[in-house]
């Protein structure tokens, strides 16, 4: 269809007179008949199908508060649409009290036939499609006092999706659970050849309970019925945004319609973002798979987590349902929900194919029955890499080293043992020096920081080296101050961190900080990460006046970035409270804790505040105050499952307070808990471990095993010589203690 040409021939009939128009468009289409029937439906005149407009008087006024209409009395008027006015409405009888929103049909309907058609229609298919749980149903329909016709229907009091999600701060698999709840909606409409063809988030509301319920069927099709799809000068009637390009371009409407709506409103979940807010609807009708907009994980503004959660499967999933040819969508929403439905359970999907794909997921769903299954492994990672060299064979070097770190970015979520990841990364490494010489620098500190976050989480010592290099080749090769340096350094100094090393990653951290500050057009966010990671490191150091500075001040500037939740800015008042209480201010400390509790809604945000509450209270002495905190965390850490980070906080904060209190028996079985934990999970020489063996070995010598407290105070102090400054608190205190324990009895 020339969607051109049939936006001209219609402007050009609207100025011909009505009884002139058709001859005047059959003359202009021609032999085109298809053009002919889209451009007559639009511009055929409606007053012969009108009634006579006397009939109805003059336009009529809103109804008044009080006045019925069928089953329910009007309480107020809430707004004003396309074809009618909307009120709230009650149960006039008595029996019960029910709440309603009322429809009826507006001065504008009452003049035009294709609205008049519209709002029957929706009343008919609403009434169709019975009581499904998601779906805001018909209760009552007929005509008002003064003749209109009306619809009562469930008052959904919620919020639209996507700022539901924004407000409740909903991680990525809790967003996906809410959306498959839409799909059954959909899915359900379309099992009675109902399509909606206006599916956006402001058109899906969710409660405060969590249920999301689909609204506003104004504009939906029956595919049982034979009639000429109303349109508009613009295109077919919806919001462009979320339109398919079918259904701009006024071509045939089907299920896949809906599929393509539902595949922005994921991205829109995904990324908090819409991906043609800014295309024109001229770009939006003819687009075509060049015009597809980037996959979500491509968002730069983004948080780097996310973005890696989002890449490959998710990627995958919405690119395909919003595929511009309907063919290339998924052939059903039930098809797009089994899709989803896999992801979630970290199984391939049925549409992605290859062989280093399946295995990787494989390998992660089913790793700990696969550690006693060597063999079958070893053929999995070797016919994984049988696919990497066979398809590097018709990829230019560019594409190879893009290729490589599609590759590591696919484990992002893959906890496998240090020699695995040990293996992909000598792979990947000899592809590129054997076989690719030329890689671009961009590319080859792509794949070193790819590979340098994966083997972070599993051999953090053998990370280091790749972030290293990756951090220099981009300092060599890029304009100082660019965002990818700062990037560099933070990711290096993040693993370095997690190793104990607190003077190299606070060099790393002025670095990133360094570059962040530099830049002409400041990135908010991750400024103000990169200074609340530094604050971290100064805290760590001894250096607390300093952190809390830095707190500060990374709330203020990551506080005014764009985008940015409610639960983003109670992260940086807890991050704040825990400065101050390093720095003893302890009422400082309470009280920004208490102001992040307002706002933490997720019970492990909150069981988290209210642990560190009963540690401040505990420092204050107050030991009551400090039970009753960690009380109340204990039975928040009931409704959600525990992770072990929290469970250990949990059991260091309660052994802090029974040592306080003199139940050394208990406080030790505690801390030696805490110990074992911390030996498993952190670097032999990483000063936590050295802080959580002076606090036990205290309480060996309150219960008067002077020998054990000892040799577990010389190897915290070992610990700390080799990580801290020379007169970092620690340190002081340890040697205190020690001269303490040692001196001879008089």
């Amino acid at each position: 269809m020339d969607w051109q040409r049939l936006r001209d021939l219609v402007e050009q009939a609207e100025d011909i007179p009505a009884g002139e128009r058709e001859a005047f468009l059959r003359k202009a289409c021609g032999t085109d008949e298809d053009l002919f029937e889209e451009a007559w439906a639009i511009a055929a005149p409606d007053d012969d199908e009108l009634p006579d407009l006397e009939l109805y008087g003059p336009d009529p006024e809103r109804l008044a508060d009080g006045v019925r209409v069928g089953k329910f009395n009007i309480v107020a008027f809430l707004d004003e649409g396309g074809m009618g006015e909307v009120y709230d409405g009650a149960r006039a009888e008595d029996d019960y009290q029910q709440r309603v929103a009322i429809k009826v049909m507006g001065a504008k309907g009452l003049h035009s036939k294709e609205l008049r058609k519209r709002f029957l229609s929706e009343r008919q298919l609403l009434a169709d499609l019975g009581e499904h749980p998601n779906i805001a149903g018909i209760l009552d329909g007929g005509l008002t006092q003064d003749g209109r016709p009306f619809m009562a229907m469930e008052k959904v009091e919620g919020r639209p999706i996507d700022v539901f999600c924004r407000e409740q701060d909903l991680d990525v698999n809790a967003r996906l659970d809410l959306f498959l709840r839409v799909c059954d909606a959909v899915r359900f409409a379309h099992a009675r050849l109902v399509v909606h063809r206006d599916i956006k988030p402001a058109n899906i509301l969710v409660t405060d309970d969590g249920v999301p319920k689909l609204i506003d069927f104004g504009i939906a099709k029956d595919l049982g019925k034979k009639h000429r799809t109303p349109k508009t000068v613009l295109g077919t009637l919806g919001t462009i945004e979320y339109a398919s390009p079918e259904h701009l371009t006024a071509g045939p409407i089907t299920t896949a319609s809906d599929v393509y709506s539902l595949g922005v409103v994921l991205y829109e979940l995904l990324t908090d973002h819409n991906p043609f807010m800014e295309t024109g609807p001229d770009r939006l009708a003819g687009r075509t798979e060049a015009d597809m907009p980037a996959p979500p994980s491509a968002d730069k503004e983004l948080p780097s987590e996310l973005r890696r959660s989002l890449a490959g499967d998710l990627d995958h999933v919405v690119l395909r349902a919003m595929a511009p040819d309907p063919d290339k969508r998924y052939a059903s929403v039930e098809e797009l929900q089994r899709e989803i439905r896999q992801f979630l359970a970290g199984r391939p999907l049925e549409s992605r194919g290859g062989l280093a794909y399946r295995t990787v997921k494989f390998i992660r769903r089913r790793w700990a029955p696969l550690t006693a299954a060597a063999a079958i492994l070893a053929i999995g990672i070797f016919a994984f890499f049988q696919d990497l060299e066979r398809r590097q064979l018709n990829r230019t070097n560019q594409e190879l080293g893009t290729y490589i770190v599609e590759i590591f970015d696919e484990y992002s979520e893959f906890e496998s043992p240090a020699r695995v990841l040990d293996a992909i990364l000598a792979k990947g490494q000899s592809i590129i020096e054997q076989r690719s010489l030329d890689v671009p620098v961009k590319t080859r500190a792509a794949f070193l920081g790819a590979a340098g976050r994966k083997l972070g989480r599993t051999d953090p010592e053998a990370a280091v080296p790749l972030l290293r290099e990756c951090l220099e080749l981009r300092r060599s090769h890029l304009p100082e101050g660019d965002r990818l340096i700062g990037k560099a350094a933070n990711n290096l100094a993040a693993v370095l961190r997690g190793l104990g090393d607190y003077e190299g990653a606070k060099a790393a951290y002025l670095d990133a900080r360094n570059v962040y500050e530099s830049m002409e057009i400041k990135n908010l966010y991750e400024w103000g990460t990169v200074l609340g990671n530094l604050a971290g490191i100064e805290k760590d150091l001894g250096n607390t006046a300093e952190a809390v500075r830095l707190y500060e001040k990374a709330r203020d500037i990551k506080g005014n970035a764009d985008g940015i939740t409610d639960r983003e800015r109670a992260v940086l008042t807890r991050n704040l409270a825990s400065g101050h209480r390093a720095n003893k201010q302890f009422d400082e400390a309470h009280n920004e804790l208490l102001l992040a509790l307002e706002t933490f809604v997720l019970p492990r945000d909150r069981a988290t505040v209210q642990m560190m509450l009963g540690g401040v209270e505990r420092e204050r002495g107050n030991l009551q105050a400090s039970q009753n905190y960690l009380n109340l965390a204990w039975e928040l850490h009931q409704t959600y499952p525990e992770t072990r980070a929290t469970r250990l906080v949990h059991l260091w904060e309660q052994a802090l307070l029974e040592k306080e209190r003199g139940e050394f028996e208990t406080a030790a079985e505690k801390l030696g808990g805490v110990l074992a934990q911390r030996r498993e999970a952190l670097s032999e020489n990483h000063p936590t471990l050295g802080r959580t063996m002076v606090e036990l070995a205290d309480v060996y010598h309150h219960q008067g095993k002077n020998e054990e407290a000892i040799k577990l105070l010389d190897e915290a102090l070992a610990i700390f010589r080799n990580r801290l400054p020379a007169d970092h608190f620690r340190i002081t205190r340890a040697e205190e203690l020690r001269s303490e324990w040692t001196e001879p009895r008089p």
